[in-house]
């Protein structure tokens, strides 16, 4: 098949499929059916070629429907508008659209289905239009890309000779855009944006004034920026990319990959791909390392290991023979950080190994003996090395010493800059450590300056601070992140609010969060119960963030749910009684206090369980005032809850009637607690909770009454 469609594809079935595709439209005003068997031989016939103003001479003074213009041209036009490998590309595809039966090798196409309703005549497969078109489509599928390249030029120089071409007025500017714009803030007090607006706007005017080589560089240093946080994608670089004449920079292509990339989309690879091409085939190659480097960055999202290192170590050598210094610097910083996080990989260790560029320790102080020269390279090692801390359960505080050096050579370094990424891992380190009056002041002040990088990740995680201290209404207002709505979804117990944001995360296989996967199993032991199957998966999960050395603190939240399903099921045993003493043990070994809070809550539960009253009451008595600095409202609602249980169990027992008082106090600031996050299941037991202690308390009539009355109000929200 392939070799008999070799040259098939002509500059004149260029044009000849365009006025076809014009009579597909049902665009033709009269003579549709003579100006088609006057085409037909050239459709059967592979060899048989005109020249344009040849073809155009077939269609005579032909007009169309639309605009009443002769479709002379509106072929014209058409063709026009193949101004770069791109638009040649789109143009030869979206033949596709005209057939019965498409082809299923591009479906991802956009809007192929609404234009296809919209077309008056699908070409039927035995058509001698639809072999024409097929022919065409699988000729351009099967050439290399020099081969397109060369087939544009000639579809270029085919089009010059044309007489009434080059009458053919230029159209009026538009913005050609492949960028999706909707989703781009423009900063309008820029400099740099100002510029490039001029300069656009200049260069509409004469196209020919612009230069290729600094349209890329623009691109290319717009894209560092992007990648490093710095900006926003600005639309009025693309306009400008796309506004020249001939094909579109490849540095736009790569811009394309680092938004489309970030932004989640499946659709990056195919700009990655378009960037390699051009990167390949051009004379000048010194990019091809940031393509090299795009494209190792892409497999480590897939855990394709050994394929991102091996694209790692060809673009360290691209880059040191296009002595990109800094670029080096930061590839082999990636490396670094990309091999350390997988330390139980031993393939990909030994691969490294392997290949010419030493070991993990000499890779780590050549980056050192860089970043000495370079402050940027420095921040950004400081600051790696502190999400490495907090990843491998290090000590905190060396965490925030290595926060603290990046922030003060940055701040030394360009005072003017609040570094984003400084304030999210302040953030993080304060709310490990259980200081909740401190955990926003970061947040905030990232919210509060002039940075022009995107702050989403900012708002969701301060909307998560707020709804762990109860301020639903705020958090919810301030970021629609799924995870917020999952969570107070699930607070609300709102099933089906909840399976339908846990089936939206289950259809984005490709970047499946820990978060999603913990809240999944939490709602599935809250609403089922214990069961073998849920336990399989739990362990499944803590497997799995082990064998890619992911964060610790996850890892430990979920081992902290194993252990809760287990205390579930056997609250007396004594491999519960283990299971939380070993939970204590490796949260406080982790230095993350939430998560040891959390675990000596469970180790009371356990203690109250079986019937440990007074030990479980010392515990509690110990860790509440850490609980509270938290500012965690369900943490210390739980902790008043279990102080509640602790004290009513040790009245059984002892018979001490202040215990009843005490676990009077306990439930009512659980409750409160507990009804700042909206929890009804635990509001809904508590009330129940104080009015069976109202009965053991032997009070007044309209005092039980009012308990029974909220118990019940309580149970009947259960049903609504």
């Amino acid at each position: 098949m392939e070799y008999s469609l070799v040259g098939f594809l002509t500059p004149f079935k260029i044009a000849l499929a365009g006025l076809i595709m014009i009579y597909l439209d049902g665009d033709i005003a009269t003579d549709r059916m003579s100006l088609m068997l006057k085409l037909l031989p050239y459709v059967q016939g592979n060899h048989l070629d005109l020249t344009l103003d040849q073809l155009l001479e077939l269609t005579g003074d032909t007009r169309t429907i639309s605009t009443g213009e002769t479709v002379q041209k509106v072929l014209l036009r058409r063709l026009q508008a193949i101004k770069s490998l791109d638009a040649l590309a789109m143009y030869i595809l979206y033949l596709d659209r005209y057939l019965d039966e498409p082809n299923e090798a591009h479906p991802d196409i956009e809007d192929v289905h609404d234009h296809r309703a919209q077309i008056p005549r699908l070409i039927k497969r035995d058509s001698f239009f639809f072999s024409f078109f097929r022919k065409c489509f699988l000729s351009f599928d099967c050439m290399e890309f020099d081969e397109i390249s060369r087939e544009f030029e000639a579809l270029q120089t085919w089009l010059s000779r044309s007489r009434q071409f080059q009458k053919l007025e230029q159209p009026p500017n538009y913005d050609d855009s492949i960028l999706d714009e909707s989703a781009v803030e423009l900063d309008d007090a820029s400099a740099f944006s100002s510029y490039i607006h001029d300069f656009v706007e200049k260069s509409h005017n004469n196209p020919n004034l612009m230069a290729y080589s600094d349209v890329d560089q623009v691109v290319q240093q717009h894209t560092k920026d992007i990648r490093e946080k710095k900006k926003h994608l600005d639309p009025q670089i693309a306009s400008l990319a796309t506004s020249i004449e001939g094909q579109v920079p490849p540095s736009l292509h790569h811009m394309e990959y680092v938004i489309r990339h970030e932004a989640r989309d499946s659709k990056a690879l195919d700009y990655l791909h378009q960037y390699f091409d051009y990167t390949m085939h051009s004379d000048n190659r010194s990019m091809f390392h940031y393509a090299l480097f795009s494209l190792a960055t892409f497999h480590a999202d897939f855990d394709c290991n050994l394929e991102a290192c091996r694209a790692a170590e060809e673009a360290i050598n691209m880059a040191r023979e296009s002595n990109d210094h800094a670029g080096l610097a930061y590839i082999l910083s990636w490396l670094y950080s990309f091999l350390e996080n997988r330390p139980r990989d031993k393939k990909l260790t030994q691969a490294f190994q392997d290949e010419q560029f030493g070991t993990q320790e000499q890779l780590l102080n050549f980056i050192k003996r860089r970043c000495s020269s370079n402050p940027t390279l420095y921040v950004l090692g400081q600051f790696s090395e502190t999400k490495h801390i907090m990843a491998t359960s290090g000590s905190l505080s060396q965490a925030l010493e290595s926060l603290f050096r990046g922030t003060f050579v940055q701040l030394h370094h360009d005072p003017q800059t609040i570094s984003v990424d400084q304030c999210l891992l302040q953030s993080v380190i304060y709310s490990r450590m259980g200081i909740g009056a401190l955990a926003m002041v970061p947040l905030d002040m990232a919210l509060e300056s002039d940075t022009d990088v995107p702050l989403t990740t900012v708002r969701d995680l301060k909307a998560s601070v707020l709804l762990d201290r109860g301020r639903v209404f705020e958090a919810t207002e301030l970021s629609s992140d799924p995870i917020i709505q999952l969570r107070v979804a699930m607070h609300h117990e709102d099933s089906d609010q909840v399976e339908r944001l846990l089936a939206r995360f289950e259809s984005n296989l490709v970047y499946p969060q820990l978060e999603y996967r913990y809240l999944e199993l939490s709602w599935a032991r809250t609403q089922k119960g214990f069961s073998s199957a849920l336990l399989d998966s739990i362990q499944e999960q803590i497997e799995w963030i082990e064998s890619r050395g992911l964060d610790v603190y996850w890892k430990l939240r979920f081992v902290l749910l194993y252990t809760e399903c287990l205390i579930d099921q056997q609250p007396h045993s004594s491999r519960a009684l283990s299971l939380t003493f070993k939970c204590v043990q490796q949260t406080e070994a982790s230095g993350i206090t939430v998560l040891l809070l959390e675990a000596i809550q469970l180790l009371a539960k356990v203690l109250v369980g079986s019937g440990n009253y007074t030990d479980a009451i010392s515990v509690l008595d110990a860790s509440m005032p850490k609980c509270c600095e938290t500012e965690n409202a369900e943490l210390i609602g739980r902790g008043y809850s279990l102080l509640a249980d602790a004290a009513i169990g040790y009245y059984r027992v002892s018979e001490i009637s202040d215990l009843l008082n005490s676990a009077n106090r306990y439930l009512h600031s659980a409750l409160q607690w507990y009804s700042k996050v909206e929890k009804k299941r635990e509001s809904r037991d508590l009330s129940a909770k104080l009015y069976h202690l109202a009965k053991l308390r032997k009070v007044d009539d309209a005092t039980l009454h009012a308990y029974e009355k909220r118990a019940l109000r309580e149970r009947d929200r259960e049903w609504e």
